[in-house]
């Protein structure tokens, strides 16, 4: 994995990023976070942690409540105007219980992604809400 020590938010941001690919969510965690603090509301950061908080199997990683704190102030820095931030939010709703949120942000995000003629996330968004809608549980 990488170790380094960035000096801004974006390197901290990209090396994050390379971790993640890696698969050494531990470190993608650790950068996310120094990114934050060189620049508090980097919403690529905010957006990137959010989902790996939220979607890590790793159980000392995984934390439901921070990643819809992040995902939510990701969410407000971009208007609730981007359907990637906003899938990243629905999935930080889900994963913290609140199934009923993460449908209506999907819903809210498909128009947006379609708008951006991005149709294969839209359609991606599509059936994450068709799965969300049948599940009964998480």
């Amino acid at each position: 994995c990488i170790r380094d020590s960035p000096r801004s938010a974006q390197a901290a941001f990209q090396i994050g990023a390379v971790s993640e690919k890696l698969s050494c969510p531990s470190e993608a965690v650790a950068a996310y976070r120094k990114s934050l603090r060189q620049q508090k509301n980097y919403v690529p950061a905010l957006n990137n942690l959010a989902w790996l908080l939220a979607t890590t199997t790793e159980a000392d990683l995984r934390a439901p409540a921070e990643a819809l704190e992040l995902a939510e102030l990701a969410a407000r820095e971009t208007g609730f105007e981007s359907a990637a931030i906003l899938d990243t939010l629905a999935t930080a709703q889900f994963a913290a219980g609140d199934k009923a949120a993460a449908i209506a942000t999907l819903k809210r995000a498909i128009p947006l992604a379609a708008a951006a003629k991005q149709s294969a996330f839209s359609a991606e968004l599509s059936k994450k809400l068709m799965n969300y809608q049948g599940s009964s549980t998480q």
